[in-house]
This record gives C-alpha cells, structure tokens and sequence, in this order.
C-alpha cells in the first residue's frame, strides 16, 4: 500500500497525510522526507519563455503572448462531407521580443482572437516547409488570461526565419574549408538521428566539432529567409531537405578554441573582432549569398536586390507573404487589386505612392521590404499601323521588347509579351534567334509586361484583354516561370484575363508540352512551319530532337484527355520553301485526329535572311486548300513590320549571333540573302 501513498502524497502535496499515515504504521519518517522533497519540486511553477527563445524541435514551452491576427480556416474530416471538421486558424502571436506563427486547433480557435492575451502551457515547435510554428497538442493547454501592458515587437517574425537539414558531410567541408563557424545544440531526436543546429546571427555559426565528426546523422541548420526570388539560390541536399533557401556564411577559419562550444538556452554568441583570414571556399560556401551588411533578424535594412518582388507571387503565396508580416488577409486582396487594377480607379501601382487608401504602416513596411516594379521603360515606338513596342530594361541592364497590337474595330487588343532575353532555338527565319540565349525572365518580368501594356495604353486603344506569349524567346524552356506568370494574368481578382485569351506559344519542346497541357488551362500554339522532317530540320532545329512525328502524336494524344480545347498550329510562309500545294495538303494529313485551328503567317523580313515572303496570291491559293480539306484556317496580317514589331523580328542580335544553318541542295538556288 506505500506505493498508492506514495503517489497521492506527490499529487496532492499539499494535503493532510497525519489520518493516512496513522493506518500504516510501517512507514517510515525517512520516506516521508524524501517524498515531501519531490513534492515540493514537483509544485514549483514552470517555467516561461519569450518568442525569441523558441528553437527548431523544442517541446515543453510555456509562453504568455497577445494574438497579434488570427485566419480561421475549414478542413473536411477524412470522410469527407461526412467526416467531422476540423477547425484551425492560422494566427500571429507575439511578445516583446517578436511573433511567430500559431496553428490553432478546434477549440483553440475560440481562444485565439485578435487582441487577446493567452498562456500557451506545454506547447512545442512544429516545422512547417522548414519554418518555425507553435502549436499546443493534447498533452497543453490554451489559457486566456488578463490583457498583458507590454507591446508586441512585430518587426522580428520568427516564422520567417527558415532551417534546413543538411548532412553530416557537407557540416564536414563546410569546417575544413574555413567557411564558418556553426553552433550545435547535441541532442539527438529519437529515431531520427538528427541534431538541431542554431545560430544566433546570420554572419556567425559554429559547430560541436567533435560531436560532427564522430556522427554520422543530419543537422539543423538556420537560414534567414530573404525576400526575393533573384536573390536566392535554390540548392537541394538530402531528400529530407525543408527547405532549399541559403544565406552565405563568412568564410572564417576556425580557432581552436571555438571548438567544444555546445549550445546552451540563454548564452549570447559574439563575433570575433578580428576576423581570421580567409581561406578557399567550401563546396557548400560557393553556392551561397552573402546577406546584406546591417541586416538583422525581422529588420527591415534591405536594399533593391534582397526585397520581395511582388508581381512574382500567386495570390496564395502574395497573401501568406503579407499576413506573415502581421497584416489581414483583407489588406493583401487591396494591395493585389492595387497592383494588377482590379477596381474603379485601375490604379495598377507602381510605388508605394500610388497605393490610395492603404493602411499607412502597410505602405512603410512595403516601401522597406518590397518592390513593386521589375522593369524599367527606355522606349516607346510606334508603327505606321499603331502597333507599339516598348522597350524595358532589366536590373541587369539586358533588354525586352513587348509589343501592343491595337485592333479596336473588333475590340481584340493584343499584347504580345517576351518570356526570354533572345532565344537558343535558333529558327533560321527568326530575328530574335540570332541572338542566341541570354537568359531566362523571372515571373514578374514576365508579368509586369502585361501591367505596362494595361496602364500606358487602355486609355488610348481600349481594354487589353489578350495575352500571346509570342515576343522573344522560348516560352516552354523557361516554364515554370511562363506557367506562373499565366496564372497570376488570369487570376480574377487581378488583371482577370481569361484563360483562353492567354496563349504560350512553342516551337516543339514536346515534355514541356506535356507538362504544360496538364498544368495550365491557357491556350497552346505549336509553330509547325514545314511539313517534312527534311525542311523543319533546317528551320527549326528543335525538331532534330523532337520530330513531326513525335510532336503530333504528343499533341493528339494529350488532347483527347482535355475537354473542347484545340490547339492553334502556326505556319510562317516561306516563298518556295514551305508554301506548296503539296505542303497544304500534307497538313491536312498530319493534323488528323488534333483539334486544332491553324493560323497562317506572312514571313516578315529582317538584315541577313535567306528568305523572301509568300505572295498574297500563294497565301490565299494555300487558305483555301486547307479549308477544303477541312482544317479550321486564319490568316494573320503582318503588324509593325516597319518598325521591326512584327512577328520574328524583336530583339537586337549585336556582333555575335547565332550561325545560320547550312541549306539544303535543292532550296540554295531559290534562296538570296538581303541585304
């Protein structure tokens, strides 16, 4: 019976035990002593901690914070509509040392409201995309209490602050190559060897050395996470990776003395005044940023390149973005519609000065931590016909061209944007091809062509309400980014164009076609040009990789999975090359089985090409042919071809351009190059 005794006396310590102990007579003075001791230890009170304490796996937690925001959020059960819902809110919670993010559970979402103080006893951190989040599970609790008087510090979000797990290996080259010191807390999680990594500062690290080498597990290890996509440098390392974003560390060699360092709870990192001398850099260290000088955790000191550009997010990730600053998911929907025109006045921002009616603390936070413009107009010209091309310079100072294509009669106002600085395809009739590849364009170059386009020109031409990915480059060999971009142009909140008014134009990548037909609902051109293998191999090298054959069969296959969508074949009309009888009636052949439209195109000449145009007479000769085999036919007339806007001749190539390609026996007598 002393073992009950024993147990009520350490849970009820404070309790009376004189009448108990009388029935046992056995028990000794001795054990009475030692069992009050545990007692009194065990009603200590527990111990809390501030925001700024919290680390990667930590349990046990007790914290005292104000709700700084809360989203409540709806998810089905299991079963469905049938399962039980479970509740959660995603909030903001935060003391005088910072925030983090909270995830909220059923009835602790009642608790959770904006303003209020809470005690959250027991909780742990929880890794989320290799971010930091609060949460309190069964074995906690959530306790409102009285309004705390201390005032929030929301400029230290710890949430933003990402960690990655790296190997033991890479820990290894990163010490012997001098590249920085790393702090390891040694405390290994059951079964899944691994060890939490802090470090207190951006620039400063270190490392149990002698716990690393005798390891063999994987590390925590703490990144800041900038706020720009240009700016990072995306790098996996093992599969159990959260996330892929780096900041740089110094490269400092390591000192003796440093070595043994483990981490504890409240100990203060400095950085050596005297920094060691540099050594080689380590594999890890060469892919690396450095951070900006003077930056700290939560600040807000960031220059032009480490700011997040805004036109590069979807609205879910533009939202999240805004909300983990400490601002409501109604203030992101306004900054959005601010951005991309979706309201009475069509503002379409470009600086902070423009965003009317926004919350004034919104605007100072973005002015310091965002950029609303990724380009920069150098020139507008103007066509005889009205068509326009302008001229954007990028952060690099490489130029884009974007063309407006007016057409007010049938209130079909195009914009044809670019997805590439040149193109590597090299397709024998197309200017911007001689320019070879110089790179790709981020989401938000791509986007901010339409932007411009909507704010110089819907006044003057009227509303803008097509897309074609058709200006310089290779839409599907940048198409993660093209395929974002869409997104973003026919979000309905946003610049709202419909998705199959957006079309991305390709010369035959056929994975990326695949990729793109299963990802995306905006319009797909293929540029066909030839009807033999023999002739697309010259004019479009792309099809030495991926010939007609593969291609349409790619096509015909994919589109007997979609639902009413045709595809628009492109077909550029070369004099004598491809603009035959025989190559209409080809197509006809090849097309079988595709739901398609096909658009014809008059070549527009350029400095140092091999070809001439189809005549008008050739182009309607060959319309006709097509429609009486019963393809769905177009004809596009050239626009701007006299001020070098039309299709094929954007782009500037300068002294080194791509090679032309040697012409094939039976077309070197027909062919004469400009002059």
């Amino acid at each position: 019976m002393r073992r009950p005794l024993l147990k009520a006396f350490l849970y009820y310590g404070n309790v009376n035990l004189h009448p108990l102990l009388s029935s046992f007579p056995k028990f000794h003075y001795s054990q009475l002593r030692v069992s009050w001791k545990m007692a009194e230890q065990i009603k200590q009170q527990p111990a809390f901690v501030k925001i700024n304490e919290i680390r990667p796996g930590a349990f046990g937690l007790n914290l005292t914070v104000k709700v700084v925001s809360s989203k409540a959020i709806v998810t089905r059960g299991r079963n469905g509509t049938q399962g039980r819902n479970m509740r959660l809110a995603e909030c903001l919670v935060g003391d005088e040392t910072g925030i983090v993010v909270f995830t909220a559970r059923n009835d602790q979402v009642d608790a959770m409201k904006e303003g209020s103080t809470v005690i959250l006893r027991n909780a742990k951190i929880d890794m989320y995309k290799g971010s930091m989040r609060l949460a309190v599970d069964k074995w906690g609790r959530v306790e409102v209490t009285e309004p705390a008087a201390c005032s929030v510090k929301e400029d230290n979000n710890l949430s933003l602050i990402e960690f990655e797990l790296i190997t033991v290996e890479e820990v290894r080259r990163l010490i012997s190559g001098g590249s920085g010191y790393l702090e390891m807390r040694n405390s290994p999680l059951e079964n899944s060897k691994t060890v939490k990594v802090l470090a207190y500062k951006k620039n400063y690290v270190k490392v149990n050395f002698g716990a690393i080498m005798e390891a063999s597990f994987c590390i925590w290890m703490r990144q800041v996470k900038m706020a720009t996509t240009t700016s990072t440098v995306f790098r996996r390392t093992t599969t159990a990776s959260l996330s892929p974003l780096f900041t740089r560390l110094p490269s400092f060699k390591p000192t003796p003395s440093l070595l043994p360092h483990i981490f504890h709870r409240r100990r203060s990192i400095s950085t050596p005044t005297t920094p060691p001398p540099r050594a080689s850099p380590s594999p890890i260290s060469q892919t690396l940023h450095h951070p900006s000088p003077g930056v700290e955790d939560g600040g807000f000191n960031l220059n032009d390149s480490q700011k997040v550009i805004l036109k590069g997010m979807r609205y879910g990730e533009f939202e999240n973005w805004v909300t983990s600053q400490g601002y409501r998911p109604a203030q992101a929907l306004m900054l959005w519609k601010l951005l991309y025109g979706n309201n009475s006045k069509s503002i379409l921002a470009h600086s902070c000065e423009e965003l009317e009616g926004l919350n004034k603390d919104l605007m100072m936070m973005l002015s310091k931590r965002a950029k609303l413009k990724a380009l920069q107009e150098k020139d507008i010209i103007t066509a005889s016909d009205g068509t326009r091309k302008i001229l954007f310079t990028l952060d690099d100072g490489l130029v884009i061209e974007t063309v407006i294509i007016p057409n007010g009669d049938r209130g079909r106002n195009t914009v044809c944007v670019s997805s590439q600085v040149g193109c590597a395809m090299n397709c024998q009739f197309c200017f911007t091809g001689r320019m070879g590849l110089r790179r790709n364009l981020t989401t938000a170059e791509i986007v901010e062509q339409a932007v411009f386009a909507r704010r110089l020109f819907t006044s003057e031409v009227g509303s803008i309400r097509n897309v074609v990915f058709m200006g310089m480059g290779e839409p599907l060999q940048n198409i993660e980014n093209v395929i974002k971009a869409a997104d973003i142009m026919v979000d309905e909140q946003g610049l709202h164009f419909s998705p199959n008014k957006v079309t991305i134009s390709t010369s035959g990548l056929v994975p990326q076609i695949k990729q793109f037909l299963r990802e995306s609902k905006c319009a797909l051109a293929v540029s066909l040009n030839a009807t033999t293998d023999e002739v697309r191999n010259w004019i479009m090298p792309i099809n030495r990789k991926y010939n007609l054959k593969l291609l349409l069969d790619t096509l015909r296959e994919e589109l007997s999975l979609k639902h009413k969508y045709k595809v628009l074949f492109e077909y550029v009309l070369l004099a004598g090359v491809n603009d035959s009888i025989d190559d209409a009636k080809r197509i006809i052949d090849l097309v079988k089985g595709i739901p398609c439209k096909i658009n014809l195109i008059t070549f527009n000449p350029h400095s140092g090409s091999h070809f001439q145009p189809a005549t008008n007479e050739k182009i309607i000769e060959f319309r006709n042919t097509l429609a009486e085999g019963g393809c769905v036919v177009f004809m596009r007339p050239s626009r701007g071809d006299d001020q070098m806007a039309a299709c094929g001749q954007l782009g500037n190539p300068g002294e080194l351009q791509a090679p032309l390609l040697k012409v094939p026996p039976r077309f070197q007598t027909l062919l004469e190059p400009l002059v």
